[in-house]
């Protein structure tokens, strides 16, 4: 038989190492949801910040750089930078306009010239990521921009999707390109 004393050390012990085991349940839970948030994070969102070399460019743009000569396509003048790479790609970048590249991209695009362009695209932010753009995107709404969009954008399907802002008086292209998986 267990006498009083040893009973309530008995207790004791039992209630410490109920908290113990209720401290280490509840850290491991803690730890399981940060974790969880640092990967849905890298699946959702992944690398971003500025794309310094033509091998990270995205895709559309690495097929118009293939295409087209220097002439045509400037590169030296291309600015990207990448706002998401999870499951959804998206990138923009701003680059000069040479004679008949902005047409050659309406037509490889198959772009629809629009009136009212989206307010994300002109604020230069990523709704998937929440990241911003950096300082050198700045489409304007004004008279001598046009705003153009695929047809992705327009009926909402997957795939790739183009934003263009044509600044005609300075001769810059923007383009806001996300990869809807």
């Amino acid at each position: 038989m267990v006498n009083q004393p040893q009973r309530n050390q008995i207790m004791q012990w039992l209630v410490v190492a109920t908290i113990v085991v209720s401290l280490c349940f509840l850290g491991f839970i803690a730890m399981v949801m940060i974790g969880g948030s640092f990967i849905v994070e890298a699946v959702m969102v992944g690398k971003t910040g500025p794309v310094t070399t033509s091998d990270d460019w995205p895709d559309p743009l690495k097929l118009l750089g293939d295409e087209l000569d220097e002439k045509q396509l400037d590169r030296s003048s291309i600015q990207a930078y990448c706002l998401c790479r999870g499951m959804d790609w998206e990138y923009v970048w701003r680059m000069d306009s040479a004679p008949g590249l902005f047409e050659h991209i309406e037509k490889r695009w198959e772009l629809t010239e629009i009136k009212d362009p989206d307010r994300r695209f002109l604020a230069g932010y990523s709704s998937l990521s929440g990241i911003r753009a950096p300082q050198w995107w700045s489409p304007k709404q004004n008279d001598q921009t046009s705003f153009h969009v695929s047809p992705a954008v327009i009926e909402r399907e997957k795939g790739d999707r183009f934003q263009v802002a044509f600044d005609e008086q300075n001769q810059v292209i923007f383009i806001n390109y996300w990869f809807n998986f």
